[in-house]
């Protein structure tokens, strides 16, 4: 049995916003066996059987002289002696949300951030009708709840099962509940189960090609080789060796370049090259923070695809931390064609958190333009000659996204927004509403913007969107927001000719997200129901349903 506890924010801080929708109180039983018009899910060894109820082969029966409602499906029920024991139940803390589908695996479930959704079974004679969206009705007709509803307590006793027996009160007539808000909901879009890979995490893609590191040291991820595959299922084919200790991250990948940042932290005899940098570094004992506060050198790297010799681009440290453990980053970077970009500390007399970005051709080896800014520069693309980059101030002010269409412009601030990005002649950035909408246009024609409206969706609240990928006539973005009062995140595509854009579901908590060479990559950090486990995945965009 477990204790009463809080949730925790899964992904930064995000502040909470009330919800208009219905407070369903769950009281959870999973024992034994139910009684259901259908099978649960279909994982094997974690999810219960459900059998049909004994009143009818198909579906629980409703009490006497209730009139079924039309249209409506009979919902999966625990037998008596299983409802009886909900009685001795704890209840627990959790957040979940009713959801439900009328072709899935099961009628109901309860979607939650702390753990695997949960299989819903309901009081004798209760039913589900879809509107498209799921009403549950009582035996009388009354819709009890709607998709979206809150569960905010619960109590745990099986696996995957859970009874809402606090729903409406014995021997009380149960009182409607509102419905959502009025607005039109995002699309679902599911991928084809054939058109979807899985990536190794930490690959950059480029089409069906990717480039990644194997071989890597198990708990840090450091060392290995990194390999480039051409396309799923091919044999990988060595580039290069990463030492022992370091670490190759970012990684970008091109027609015919990869790049990537070659980083490691720890105690170093002399002192790095970049001017003003510390001459060492001693090991820094905090528990649970690794290499806290310590400098971590880089050097950006460079290689062609079809073979050659390894070159170094720039090299550099940085010692600006933050945050917990004071962790260093190291420096941006981007990709396209044959032009590489990346930002360096560049820290002078009265502008400690300046930054310089550095714009250069690989095949010519000609700096294109460097570019300083006294405080950090962020979420660097490139498209061709066009560049886009963030500006945050070292004052604390809002940033702003800042463009350039090609060499001979100077960049200038686009938009006061969180961030952007450009790719095939495209360009989007973040609305800075803070309501998650994003804004796109071609890039010669930023005038004529047309705004992309965050997701709508039961429950999920945007507040963000971050980061963001464009390429050709494809936008998509991760939708930072909030599922009742804890974070979570949505993967939202949008494709020129669809009337909006659409959710994409089946994969939890994506955190990372790549399009190039017409396919789009994204992580998943949780299982979701009977759907893909945890991981990186990979599709081409012709596979849009």
């Amino acid at each position: 049995m477990r204790n009463a506890r809080s949730l925790p924010v899964m992904r930064g801080e995000m502040s909470a916003r009330p919800l208009v929708l219905a407070v369903v109180a769950l009281l959870v039983v999973a024992c034994g066996t139910a009684s259901s018009p259908r099978t649960s899910g279909p994982t094997a060894g974690s999810t219960p059987t459900v059998t049909p109820g004994p009143s009818s082969p198909t579906a629980a029966a409703a009490p006497a002289g209730s009139a079924i409602p039309a249209g409506t499906i009979a919902l999966p029920t625990l037998t008596a002696a299983q409802a009886a024991a909900a009685a001795n139940c704890l209840r627990d803390t959790w957040y979940w949300v009713l959801r439900g589908s009328a072709t899935g695996p099961w009628l109901t479930w309860a979607e939650g951030i702390a753990g695997p959704e949960m299989q819903l079974v309901w009081p004798l004679g209760y039913r589900a009708r879809f509107t498209p969206l799921l009403e549950v009705l009582a035996p009388d007709g009354t819709i009890i709840a709607r998709e979206g509803a809150p569960i905010t307590t619960a109590c745990e006793l099986g696996s995957r099962l859970v009874y809402p027996d606090g729903l409406i009160p014995p021997n009380v007539a149960p009182t409607p509940v509102g419905g959502l808000p009025e607005a039109t909901l995002t699309p679902v879009m599911e991928w084809p189960t054939s058109a979807v890979q899985s990536l190794q995490p930490g690959s950059a893609i480029y089409g069906p090609a990717s480039a990644g590191t194997i071989g890597t040291a198990p708990r840090y991820n450091t060392g290995g080789t990194l390999v480039i595959v051409d396309a799923p299922g091919a044999a990988p084919h060595r580039i290069v060796t990463i030492p022992a200790g370091h670490e190759a991250l970012p990684i970008a990948l091109s027609a015919d370049w990869v790049v990537w940042v070659e980083q490691w932290y720890g105690p170093r005899a002399t002192a790095s090259s970049v001017a003003g940098s510390p001459t060492g570094a001693s090991s820094v004992s905090t528990p649970g923070c690794l290499y806290a506060g310590q400098p971590l050198d880089w050097r950006v790297m460079a290689a062609r695809r079809d073979g050659g010799a390894t070159n170094v681009v720039a090299t550099g440290t940085n010692v600006r931390g933050g945050g917990e453990c004071d962790w260093i980053a190291g420096p941006g970077l981007a990709l396209s064609g044959d032009r590489v970009a990346w930002t360096a500390e560049a820290a002078r007399t009265g502008h400690p958190d300046a930054t310089t970005l550095t714009v250069r051709s690989l095949t010519s080896g000609e700096t294109v333009r460097t570019l300083s800014f006294d405080g950090t520069i962020t979420g660097i693309t490139l498209d061709g000659q066009a560049l886009l980059y963030g500006e945050m101030p070292p004052d604390g002010m809002a940033g702003h996204v800042m463009f350039a269409a090609d060499d001979a412009q100077e960049p200038a601030v686009l938009r006061v927004a969180a961030n952007g990005a450009i790719g095939g002649g495209r360009i989007a950035w973040a609305s800075d509403t803070g309501d998650g909408s994003v804004w796109t246009a071609a890039e010669g024609s930023i005038g004529s913007a047309v705004r992309l409206a965050a997701p709508v969706d039961p429950a999920f609240i945007s507040q963000g969107a971050n980061p963001i990928v464009v390429e050709g006539d494809v936008v998509a973005w991760i939708a930072e927001g909030v599922l009742g009062d804890t974070g979570t995140t949505r993967v939202v595509v949008w494709r020129s000719g669809w009337p909006s854009a659409r959710l994409m579901t089946g994969y939890g908590q994506p955190s990372v997200l790549q399009l190039a060479g017409g396919w789009l990559a994204w992580d998943s950090s949780l299982g979701w129901m009977d759907g893909p486990p945890a991981g990186t995945y990979r599709a081409p965009v012709t596979a849009f349903p």
